[in-house]
């Protein structure tokens, strides 16, 4: 019964047992636009800040669950950020992107923030 499901009678897999794969390729390219789309490093800056922040809600909201979907998603968008970022640093988007996870993450879980 569970191999009926997952795939289909021409042997594609079925949408719902790959649902992080395409979450994830859809947040690499999202990453990549928002990314191609910010005019300086300053806003490229802050945008992985801010995107850290988002990430970091989603962490603390996973932390008693199968935390590896989730850090695949994660990693994917910075991924497609990092690749249509043409203003700034590399290391520094990166540095800024889990500066806003861990700082959010440290918030929700001092209960400073909701």
């Amino acid at each position: 019964m569970l191999k009926k499901l997952m795939k289909n009678k021409n042997g594609a897999i079925d949408l719902i047992f790959s649902w992080v794969e395409i979450v994830a390729f859809i947040l690499l390219v999202l990453g990549f636009i928002v990314a191609f789309i910010s005019g300086s490093a300053v806003i490229t800056y802050t945008i992985a800040f801010l995107s850290g922040l988002f990430f970091g809600r989603v962490w603390y909201n996973v932390r008693k669950k199968e935390k590896f979907a989730y850090f695949l998603m994660i990693v994917f968008f910075l991924i497609g950020f990092i690749l249509g970022s043409f203003y700034g640093e590399k290391l520094v988007i990166i540095l800024f992107y889990i500066l806003g996870i861990i700082f959010y993450y440290y918030l929700l879980r001092k209960k400073v923030v909701r």
